[in-house]
């Protein structure tokens, strides 16, 4: 065995050794793992994350921790790059991100995408992505039977590629043709027709968006891709006139489709999706003139976030639900009381910021902008690559509540310094 084998083996060892689950994990080292999966003649899989991001963290203490992970992470190699981190910006620069998480399948020979899904997923929809990625990379490597213009997988990968490459017309071309040539059956439906929505939305073609939405949105499959197709394509309604009567018609069926996904125990959704969904009906039964509505779904989606917090595993599962906790315990009226629960989180997890950052703006929400100030300090301090800017901001809101001109302007000067020196070549 060779002197590289010799290092990959070790790398393996290691990286499998420090991973929770069934995933043998590589952090942070697109290179090493390029040169696995070379070596293994095997997909890679990525997974773009970053800490503060509540359905990356949801994705891993769920989905990616499962057991029924085991029978595929032998098929694959696995990369997992925490985007805020210096060691990230090389891989972001040559895979873009347009919402977190995002997956890919990835050709380790030639480093092009076979598969992409952005956001969370179902255990279902997740080795569903991961299969059509294996095909995909197989097919590109000439091993078996290529796929042609007929298979939706085809024109699902040419998508893919123009996604990431921000060309959204073609995306959204690609997606709507995987659509029509697709079999009635095909179970990449429902994430074909989300990622449709997307790219529409993107290339900021709002009234086809809305009318996608319209045709579909009564027939989306139960999972996360549902509950992302529906969202996105209420916002495309909001974009529309006021006058167009298809903005109230989309609220009105997103709003019935949410209701019916989110409160389905059956539903293939982690606490975090179906919170999401039933956040996001919050504030469209506000939209809709239903306030009653509106309350009594911000006291269930309460119920639900105390309940799943209080079973999370550890503190970093927890931290999962922080964000939507201060938006809807705020909302409520009823800030005051989750200020000690996010002290606790805080202390539970030293190293991290976003329990700090968390914590720092429901303060400020509670206009206590002086106590404020020391999280916000906290989180900085912690905080690395791009995240640094939205700290520097929260900072510096802290510091105009407070009235503290000094501090003010030296929370501006250090934003823009960094704004500065990330714009530099």
């Amino acid at each position: 065995m060779n002197s590289m084998c010799l290092l990959l083996l070790a790398f393996s060892h290691a990286a499998l050794a420090a991973s929770p689950g069934p995933i043998p994990w590589t952090a942070d080292n697109y290179p090493a793992a390029v040169e696995a999966a070379r070596q293994a003649d095997r997909p890679l899989v990525i997974d773009l994350w970053a800490p503060w991001c509540h359905s990356c963290r949801s994705m891993q203490h769920t989905v990616l921790v499962g057991a029924d992970m085991a029978a595929v992470a032998p098929r694959f190699v696995w990369l997992s790059m925490n985007t805020d981190t210096p060691a990230a910006a090389e891989t972001t620069r040559k895979y873009p991100q347009s919402a977190w998480p995002t997956f890919l399948v990835v050709d380790p020979f030639t480093e092009t995408v076979q598969a992409r899904h952005v956001g969370t997923a179902s255990p279902a929809q997740f080795r569903h992505f991961l299969d059509d990625g294996e095909r995909a990379f197989v097919d590109a490597r000439g091993k078996a039977g290529a796929l042609t213009a007929r298979d939706p997988r085809w024109h699902m990968r040419a998508g893919h590629q123009a996604a990431l490459k921000k060309d959204h017309k073609v995306a959204a071309a690609a997606y709507a043709k995987a659509l029509e040539v697709a079999p009635r059956a095909w179970r990449g439906r429902a994430a074909a027709r989300s990622a449709l929505a997307f790219e529409l939305a993107a290339d900021a073609a709002h009234s086809a968006c809305a009318d996608l939405g319209l045709r579909a949105v009564v027939v989306a499959a139960e999972g996360p891709s549902a509950v992302d197709f529906v969202l996105t394509t209420a916002d495309c309604a909001e974009a529309l006139p006021d006058a167009d009567p298809r903005k109230r018609r989309l609220r009105e069926r997103a709003a019935a489709a949410l209701a019916r996904i989110g409160r389905d125990p059956a539903a293939a959704l982690s606490p975090d999706d179906r919170v999401d969904a039933l956040w996001s009906l919050v504030g469209l039964y506000d939209t809709l003139g239903q306030p009653d509505a509106a309350r009594k779904t911000a006291l269930e989606t309460r119920a639900l976030l105390d309940r799943a917090a209080a079973e999370a595993g550890s503190a970093a599962h927890a931290a999962t639900f922080n964000m939507r906790r201060v938006d809807v315990y705020t909302y409520l009226g009823e800030g005051e009381a989750l200020v000690p629960v996010l002290r606790a989180n805080v202390d539970a997890l030293p190293g991290e910021y976003d329990p700090p950052a968390r914590l720092a703006r429901l303060l400020l929400k509670l206009k206590r902008a002086d106590e404020a100030l020391a999280p916000a300090q906290a989180a900085l301090s912690r905080v690395q690559g791009p995240r640094t800017a939205n700290l520097l901001k929260l900072l510096i809101e802290v510091q105009t509540a407070r009235g503290d001109a000094p501090g003010l302007a030296e929370a501006q000067a250090r934003l823009a310094a960094f704004e500065q020196a990330k714009a530099a070549p």
